[in-house]
């Protein structure tokens, strides 16, 4: 619950502090110090849950998110008051919501296609461990680095998206960072060893991470601010529901296929969504053109 209303509201507010051309930078720096901070969490967990109780570590835990809370409200910030007139109620905002699906529909089926990834990535959290244990016949150790390199390529992600958008339209770069992960996942099926797994886990960090900076600000340029909340808790209420879905069809999988049969249907899966982001762009340019052209 906590993150399904931090996310949408976390857009819309930094649509309100900050400038379109500054969108991409600051979603690349929140990705770089999100990534350090899990780094240095999951390292100081393992101290903490050595020295003192569980529930002590739960409570830290809480407390962090007091401080989070702080930090937020010391931000100097302005909010945009809305009149009499721009309160409506909830069945209208849903209307609305539906209205800007219809209406920005290639737009909306873009972002739904590039979102399974992050679904993926919570699936992963159930497989890689098995894959880790039954198939490479490694230890919890193994897998520890493997959380540690993916942490590594999203934050080598978060300093190279930048970069790569000055040179890529951002519909392309997301596309192309869901391929590359969907590669990954594929390469997984035909892996054997160690070595090979936290390579391609440094490519996994990567792909993941270039597609959550990169679709954040093509989200951020794209819907306005108004309609922004909405329509990305709308995505993530339906990304919940596939995600309830898959993983309950991923449990029923393994026991038959196993984890390389588990990986080669979520690859399988994964490159539709490379498929239907790209034809979603594809109409999408194309509409720009047809009514640019009928402008002229």
């Amino acid at each position: 619950m906590v993150y399904s209303v931090h996310f949408p509201t976390r857009f819309a507010f930094t649509q309100e502090l900050f400038e379109p051309h500054q969108y991409q930078r600051l979603n690349s720096l929140l990705e770089i110090q999100g990534q350090i901070a899990f780094m240095v969490a999951g390292a100081l967990g393992g101290v903490l849950v050595e020295v003192t109780t569980f529930a002590n570590v739960m409570l830290i835990d809480a407390i962090t998110f007091g401080l989070g809370a702080l930090f937020f409200a010391a931000i100097p910030y302005q909010p945009v008051l809305k009149t009499l007139a721009e309160v409506k109620p909830v069945w209208q905002n849903v209307k609305e919501g539906i209205s800007f699906i219809k209406t920005y529909r290639h737009t909306t089926s873009f972002f739904v296609y590039t979102m399974l990834p992050f679904i993926a990535v919570l699936i992963g959290m159930y497989l890689v461990p098995i894959y880790v244990a039954k198939t490479l016949k490694a230890d919890a150790l193994v897998y520890g680095w493997h959380e540690v390199i993916w942490s590594v390529g999203a934050i080598i992600a978060g300093l190279t998206i930048p970069i790569l958008t000055t040179r890529v339209q951002g519909r392309v770069l997301v596309i192309w960072s869901v391929l590359l992960y969907s590669m990954c996942v594929l390469a997984l099926v035909l892996n054997t060893s160690v070595g090979g797994f936290l390579i391609i886990s440094l490519l996994m960090g990567w792909g993941n991470a270039g597609r959550r900076v990169a679709r954040a600000t093509v989200m951020m340029e794209s819907i306005d601010n108004r309609m922004i909340g909405r329509m990305n808790s709308t995505l993530m209420s339906f990304g919940k529901l596939l995600q309830v879905f898959l993983v309950y069809g991923f449990t029923l999988v393994i026991p038959v296929w196993g984890t390389k049969g588990a990986f080669a249907v979520l690859g399988v899966l994964l490159l539709f969504t490379c498929w239907g982001a790209w034809q979603s762009n594809k109409c999408f340019v194309s509409s720009i053109s047809t009514k640019v052209a009928a402008g002229d």
